[in-house]
């Protein structure tokens, strides 16, 4: 993968966002990023002392071939090997469901291993040096339009002093809510042809309407601060 300068350096990003459709790249970045991040190399000294991935769709432990945790023991376990993948469906029945303030049916428990699982890896956090990485996928799942858990803003406010870096996923820019697009620092953009996404993304950057000529593998990378913008691709 063909990583832009400002995502390798050692001091991580606090977040991170990846966007993208499927079968473009977005996922395939994720994780050779995470591979990349966990391994000492010359632009990455400080290689990341551990990478917790809630692992809701089974998508990690598919990727990696590394089977995923399903209790807080397993979770223990796994911190020896500096990658904890946790499965949160056995923990967290998610056949128990509830109305949003905004009509539509969530899966409740699956918010609350979210919750769960946010607090339980910052407190690992705490418990020694070096960065730590975590990443949740589709984040736009467990939030509404008029709300964002408050484990997860929490978190992101105090990324920096903890250092934990967290990377997000979703297929469009605009799926990302206000209060966690707000706070990112890198946004790492697939193919989006959609009026909208420009709209989200223009508002910040310049020169969003170049999106919709990437091919199938090719991102753009942008920077918050200082600005700066770099092109990769994955494939």
């Amino acid at each position: 993968v063909v990583m832009p300068e400002f995502l390798c350096h050692s001091l991580p990003p606090s977040l991170l966002l990846v966007s993208g459709p499927s079968g473009y790249g977005k996922t395939t970045f994720v994780f050779k990023y995470l591979l990349n991040r966990m391994q000492p190399q010359a632009r990455n000294p400080n290689p990341a002392a551990c990478v917790f991935i809630y692992d809701w769709k089974v998508e990690a432990e598919r990727r990696l071939g590394i089977p995923a945790v399903t209790t807080e023991h397993g979770c223990l376990t796994a911190l020896r090997n500096r990658l904890v993948i946790f499965n949160p469906n056995p923990m967290f029945d998610a056949r128990s469901r509830v109305r949003s303030p905004d009509g539509e049916l969530v899966v409740n428990d699956d918010v609350a291993g979210l919750r769960w699982f946010f607090q339980w890896a910052r407190a690992q956090c705490r418990t020694g040096p070096g960065k730590k990485i975590l990443l949740v996928d589709e984040i736009n799942k467990f939030t509404s339009k008029f709300s964002v858990p408050f484990e997860i803003l929490s978190a992101l406010k105090a990324s920096r002093v903890e250092g934990l870096e967290i990377i997000f996923t979703a297929h469009f820019p605009r799926e990302f809510h206000a209060d966690i697009f707000g706070l990112h620092t890198e946004l790492v953009c697939f193919r989006a042809d959609v009026a909208g996404e420009f709209e989200r993304i223009g508002g910040v950057y310049a020169g969003a309407e170049r999106l919709a000529t990437l091919a199938r593998g090719e991102f753009t990378a942008f920077q918050k601060d200082p600005r700066s913008e770099m092109r990769g691709r994955v494939f």
